[in-house]
């Protein structure tokens, strides 16, 4: 059966992303969920839900008003845009389109000039949202691999959040194959400011380089 936007705020994630209600027009945050609901229902292929509202799944949620979703591939992104027209989707750009005032920004690994595993990576361990139809979620490891592929402050603090919200149930070992030396060395860093959560950290024999 599908659900609608009231609905899925039953769920406890959603009702933690409905509580920065406060922060946004109600207005505005209801029609971001109504809106994510219904892509989900519309597609014809399947995405993963990334950004802003991927890291409130993992962390304190946090303000915002658009939608971040990753496609396959450039032929996948194309289904979506003929399939969205169902929805009155305008899009303004090659990547990003609006809905009901929402703005989604349609991206693909080769857009972000994501590295294969990393994308790879995102689609296998993807999570199920609680709507019908073809919309995941990225998994908070292959969260934190995106936001180390932008890595800009901002990034660097929901990396740091995101573990720490999640605590021993992170797994760390998994996504470091996917980085770069530089960013194994932060992400090290990291968790080992985070050690008191991680009671078998020991940086100079636990990660699996």
């Amino acid at each position: 059966m599908t659900k609608n936007w009231r609905d899925v705020l039953q769920d406890s994630y959603f009702r933690k992303l409905e509580s920065i209600a406060g922060l946004l027009n109600h207005k505005v945050t209801s029609s971001l969920w109504s809106t994510l609901s219904a892509v989900c229902e519309v597609s014809p292929v399947p995405f993963i839900v990334i950004g802003g509202i991927a890291r409130s799944k993992y962390a304190a949620a946090r303000v915002t008003n658009d939608i971040d979703i990753l496609f396959y591939d450039e032929a996948a992104l194309r289904n979506f845009k003929y399939a969205s027209t169902k929805l009155g989707c305008k899009f303004s750009r090659l990547h990003a389109c609006s809905i009901n005032s929402i703005e989604i920004e349609t991206l693909t690994p080769s857009f972000l000039n994501l590295p294969s595993n990393i994308a790879e990576y995102v689609f296998a361990t993807a999570l199920p949202l609680p709507f019908s139809g073809k919309g995941l979620i990225c998994s908070v490891e292959a969260l934190v691999a995106l936001k180390f592929q932008r890595y800009s402050d901002t990034d660097a603090k929901d990396i740091y959040d995101v573990i720490k919200a999640t605590g021993p149930s992170f797994k760390r070992n998994s996504i470091m194959p996917l980085l770069a030396e530089t960013q194994k060395t932060e992400l090290l860093k990291i968790l080992d400011n985070l050690k008191f959560i991680f009671d078998d950290f020991n940086e100079s024999t636990e990660i699996d380089l």
